[in-house]
């Protein structure tokens, strides 16, 4: 896997000293760069792509006289990074396995959204959107979070009938 390389992203603000950087895919761009450096400050969210097995990590600065240089930063993921990477895939997979459930019963459509604004980043939409998005999806998490709150309880019972059961044979069989 192709990774940005952070330290020299990193290197080069230090040196350099652009206004702003932003960092992604090179050969993907539009789809996935964000910035993460702007007018002397860290502004990554995490929304920038810079892993990919086929493209190419990098970051284009934009210097104080209007040039945007553009940097192949690119290193191979560690064993390490590729664990937690698959990890952190691992649960962000089963957590949407299970917020798609919890959407499935959900009683709430989702907002409609203009189909203009259904490729773009989230943080590009016009805000009307982002508050409707916003709200449908605290109404489905607050759903999702009761659902998960009496399967808790529902085990928490039912953990304590099997220890009242076990207590009891054990009662009997001495």
């Amino acid at each position: 896997m192709n990774i940005l390389d952070w330290k020299k992203l990193e290197k080069f603000i230090k040196e350099r000293k652009p206004v702003s950087v932003d960092a992604g895919i090179l050969n993907d761009w539009f789809w996935t760069a964000a910035t993460v450096y702007e007018n002397g400050e860290w502004k990554d969210k995490g929304n920038a792509y810079v892993a990919s097995s086929w493209g190419t990590p990098g970051f284009k600065a934009k210097m104080g006289n209007g040039e945007v240089i553009e940097v192949v930063a690119m290193t191979e993921e560690t064993e390490e990074q590729a664990k937690e990477r698959e990890a952190k895939s691992k649960k962000a997979r089963e957590d949407l396995k299970t917020l798609a459930a919890g959407l499935a019963e959900s009683k709430t459509p989702p907002p409609y959204v203009p189909p203009e604004y259904r490729n773009c980043k989230y943080s590009e939409m016009p805000e009307p959107y982002k508050s409707e998005i916003d709200a449908w999806i605290g109404i489905t998490t607050a759903r999702y979070e009761a659902r998960a709150s009496a399967a808790k309880k529902g085990m928490l019972i039912a953990l304590s009938i099997a220890g009242l059961i076990a207590i009891v044979a054990a009662i009997v069989l001495v």
